[in-house]
């Protein structure tokens, strides 16, 4: 059966849960995310600001982050490679192109990939 996917639309939310990630008896409605998926242009607290927190915490440093956003902006690929970001990637325009494309990083950073214990 396939991990599930859940969705974030702030990083409010994600950093909600990712705080409930883990703790005793909730490890299977909150399980740690095996990959996010994280777009800079989120609303409010921004997807660099949210990178920087999630690199700060021990049970996520080593957490596969793939940056995936429309911006092709220098100081964004910078900041998040500053950041602790695994890869940067840029949204393709259309959705026949964006879906093989995810497929293609969730396989490689799920299946292919190997992290620290």
């Amino acid at each position: 059966m396939p991990d599930a996917v859940r969705v974030a639309e702030t990083a409010d939310v994600a950093t909600a849960y990712i705080e409930m990630a883990g703790r005793e008896g909730d490890g299977r409605a909150h399980p740690l995310p095996k990959l996010i998926l994280l777009d800079l242009k989120l609303p409010g607290r921004g997807g660099l600001q949210f990178l920087e927190w999630l690199r700060q915490r021990p049970e996520t440093r080593y957490l596969p982050v793939v940056v995936l956003t429309s911006s092709t902006n220098r100081d964004d690929i910078v900041g998040a490679y500053q950041r602790g970001a695994n890869s940067y990637t840029v949204k393709p325009v259309s959705l026949e192109d964006f879906v093989p494309m995810v497929g293609t990083v969730v396989h490689y950073w799920s299946s292919l990939n190997r992290l620290p214990e």
